[in-house]
């Protein structure tokens, strides 16, 4: 089980800021995964894969389609065991 970030209040379903229509998500097998589910994606979700962010933990950008609900739509993706996780791109600013 995944616990959700604190960006997401279950309680109320509120959802920190984030980035509209954009998500972060894993894929099982990194990016190879990610282009190995790419054309599911699109078919089934309207997703396009935008970008990959490799680091310490392989990463893809996901562009979704207009009018969709990142939150909602992380986890459906979840749901349909398409990705490890994926949540929405959310906004962080530092404190000064």
């Amino acid at each position: 089980m995944r616990l959700r970030p604190r960006h997401h209040d279950a309680a109320s379903g509120e959802v920190a800021p984030h980035r509209s229509g954009i998500l972060l998500a894993r894929f099982p097998g990194g990016a190879a995964g990610a282009q190995a589910r790419a054309a599911e994606l699109h078919s089934r979700f309207g997703i396009t894969i935008e970008q990959q962010l490799h680091g310490a933990v392989e990463l893809s950008v996901l562009r979704l389609p207009a009018g969709s609900h990142a939150p909602e739509m992380a986890q459906a993706l979840e749901r349909a065991g398409i990705v490890e996780y994926a949540e929405p791109d959310y906004l962080i600013h530092t404190q000064q």
